[in-house]
């Protein structure tokens, strides 16, 4: 992982980053479980980038609650 931004306690990730960790292939992946309402999205004005939170992604892996895409 490159970087995890820490904000209002929230440990947050790119979606580069998320997609790794899933081992998703691509990022329509995640999107559908942001679409879903299973991720948060998360945009810091500044920060052109829009990140996901780790704890979030880390749960999803642990329940297995997605398919590889």
């Amino acid at each position: 992982m490159k970087h995890v931004i820490r904000f209002n306690g929230e440990e947050l990730i790119s979606k580069s980053d998320a997609i790794r960790m899933l081992g998703f292939s691509k990022l329509g992946s995640i999107d559908y479980y942001i679409k879903k309402g299973q991720l948060d999205e998360f945009e810091i004005l500044g920060l052109n980038k829009k990140l996901l939170s780790k704890k979030q992604i880390e749960s999803l892996k642990a329940n297995k609650g997605y398919s590889h895409g």
